[in-house]
């Protein structure tokens, strides 16, 4: 392939995964890599158009072929990218914010170490871009390329003045990061920052963080799992838009009683996906149920409006996946769960806990802050339904189409208050109601869950 055929099937989303495109592009390095750093400069001159349009994917993979490449005249442009986007206009770029941001960072990395800092100190900027940017921090002092005394010595600045006096998930990344390292000499500042209630207790309860730090064992390290970009067809391919090219999309079986497992297929045909009042969904643009077929050939053949006298009864297909405090959704298990949209929150708890194989024998709750639920202005918990005083209404009277109001809308299912289970919901089509009553169904499943009592099991 010539440059510019390798450019313009990496350029726009086609359906299917480049991965011969990818190839040539790695084999023709230096040739390609100008024309990979003007597809970033073109992303920052047009942010507004791929907000507006989601089918833009030739600066996503000169993000990753200029980190694999080391190509460090990208860190700048990079940089610049991630600063400028405004409000929740990060959406766009995926999960690469929370699965990829640093490692990118650091692969492309320059010298230029107050860059870095500047956007960690930035409060303006999304705080987990800010908590990407910290992470390559710690990826920087892995590799060597900064040492242990300057990594601690700017994160006891951070403690002490550079961070905003406020709760914000960049304060819990700071602690995580510093039991991370094992850092002894912030024992004080981390203990500081939980008397001024800057740390959720709940999230990262102090006393395991102090322990984690004196015993040098951190149960929840990623620290070995951070590395560099080296392979950006394995970082890429496994993107929930590309599917096996024979995957047949049909309608699961009919079930009677219980749940049945389809792990192959995934349910489309025939779905009527709510029509945003915000944003539209352009026919050519792919599918937000990620079939990889154009929007026009998968869930939009049938558009029908949502209106507020006339709500739509339908099968709404919500993608669960486990995941944790950060958000992690690469390589963790997942379940795509058809429900009528009229039953409740509950019904849907139920299903959820099901298909993990869980007991439901704990309270929970859906939240719309992902990352903090304590702060969501959308909740509903069953706390409510059983008589307690809380800020929520409960989730046996709430429908699911009540929630669920739009494709693409996420809400955190958290279950069990003190095992903290997190689990990402996320609406991604709706289908036609064929029958007045269906029962739930698991139309996919991917990974295998993990125990819910590992170590009641172990002493049994």
């Amino acid at each position: 392939m010539e440059i510019n055929e390798i450019i313009e099937e990496l350029k726009y989303f086609k359906g299917y995964f480049p991965k011969e495109a990818l190839e040539q592009a790695i084999e023709k390095k230096e040739e390609i890599i100008p024309e990979l750093i003007n597809q970033i400069e073109w992303a920052i001159e047009n942010i507004k158009i791929l907000e507006e349009e989601n089918h833009h994917f030739g600066y996503l993979y000169a993000f990753f072929l200029l980190a694999q490449f080391r190509e460090k005249r990208a860190f700048p442009l990079i940089v610049r990218f991630f600063t400028i986007l405004e409000g929740d206009g990060y959406y766009f770029t995926g999960d690469i914010i929370t699965e990829n941001l640093d490692e990118i960072l650091t692969s492309v990395y320059d010298g230029n170490l107050d860059m870095l800092k500047k956007v960690i100190e930035n409060k303006t900027i999304n705080e987990f871009i800010r908590s990407a940017f910290m992470d390559c921090l710690m990826i920087l002092y892995k590799f060597e390329e900064i040492k242990r005394d300057e990594l601690i010595t700017y994160f006891r600045s951070l403690f002490n003045e550079k961070l905003e006096r406020e709760y914000s998930y960049i304060w819990q990344n700071l602690v995580s990061n510093c039991a991370e390292i094992f850092a002894e000499d912030l024992i004080d500042e981390i203990n500081q920052a939980y008397e001024k209630d800057l740390i959720d207790q709940f999230e990262l309860p102090q006393e395991e963080i102090i322990e984690a730090i004196k015993t040098k064992y951190y149960q929840y390290s990623h620290f070995g799992e951070m590395e560099k970009i080296d392979d950006t067809i394995k970082e890429t391919e496994w993107w929930a838009c590309f599917k096996n090219d024979n995957e047949e999309l049909v309608e699961p079986p009919k079930v009677e009683e219980k749940f049945t497992t389809n792990t192959n297929k995934i349910i489309s045909d025939g779905t009527i996906p709510y029509k945003k009042e915000t944003k539209k969904i352009g026919r050519n643009e792919p599918c937000p149920c990620g079939s990889g077929k154009k929007y026009k050939k998968c869930c939009g053949k049938i558009i029908t409006e949502k209106t507020e006298d006339k709500k739509m009864a339908g099968i709404y297909h919500i993608k669960t996946t486990l995941s944790d405090y950060s958000l992690r959704v690469r390589g963790y298990p997942y379940r795509v769960i058809a429900i009528d949209g009229n039953d409740s929150l509950y019904k849907l708890a139920e299903a959820i806990l099901d298909s993990f194989d869980f007991d439901m024998d704990h309270c929970f709750g859906f939240f719309d802050n992902l990352k903090n639920f304590y702060q969501s202005r959308e909740g509903y918990e069953l706390f409510a339904d059983i008589g307690e005083s809380v800020k929520f209404p409960g989730v046996k009277e709430t429908k699911i189409e009540d929630v669920y109001n739009e494709i693409n809308k996420k809400m955190l299912f958290f279950y069990d208050y003190g095992d903290s289970w997190r689990f990402i919901t996320q609406l991604i089509a709706v289908q036609e109601l064929k029958s007045e009553s269906r029962k739930p169904q698991i139309v996919k499943s991917v990974g295998i869950a993990p125990e819910q009592y590992p170590e009641w099991d172990d002493e049994e």
